[in-house]
């Protein structure tokens, strides 16, 4: 409470300017996605999510990874 910041906060604008992913960066993800098969479903207002689909085979030879199932009982 004593520093002469407290409860200075900064804008939407000055945050986008210095910690959200470059538009251009969002846009080669978005691309690499789609050619990859993927479906870009939504992006986050401040770039820093991307919400895709597909199937799982296409996520595991992409992401060379094996999605699995869990299941347990609580």
């Amino acid at each position: 409470p004593a520093s002469p910041n407290f409860r200075k906060y900064i804008s939407v604008d000055q945050w986008m300017a210095g910690h959200a992913p470059d538009t251009a960066d969002v846009t080669l993800i978005k691309a690499w996605l789609l050619n990859e098969g993927f479906t870009v479903n939504w992006v986050a207002g401040n770039r820093m999510l991307i919400h895709f689909s597909g199937t799982a085979a296409d996520f595991n030879e992409t992401f060379q990874t094996e999605l699995h199932i869990c299941m347990r009982k609580n």
